[in-house]
């Protein structure tokens, strides 16, 4: 009996064996050459972005701002000049006082 089902597990085995070696021979696929080429890749994200250190910046007199001086995001120095303040009002004042004295 265990020589009849070892027998048949061995004919199982050689003939899907076979079958196997068959299906494997065909082999033939397409291919491509891949070139090599200069691409640039452009992602976009949504994000907010945040300085190491932000700082709010407070006017010390009142006036117009006739210009500015610094574009938002560079990096600026102690004492350096921001904006320019239209001097107009603080000349009249200047000679209103000096007329007064």
């Amino acid at each position: 009996m265990r020589r009849q089902l070892f027998l048949i597990i061995s004919i199982f085995g050689i003939v899907s064996c076979a079958q196997h070696q068959q299906m494997a021979v065909n082999t033939d696929y397409k291919t491509i050459t891949v070139k090599a080429t200069e691409q640039t890749l452009h992602s976009e994200y949504s994000a907010s972005i945040r300085g190491k250190q932000d700082v709010d910046i407070y006017p010390q007199v009142s006036g117009t701002l006739t210009s500015g001086l610094v574009h938002e995001g560079a990096n600026v120095k102690n004492g350096e000049l921001l904006f320019i303040i239209d001097q107009a009002p603080y000349k009249a004042a200047l000679e209103k006082a000096k007329l007064h004295l």
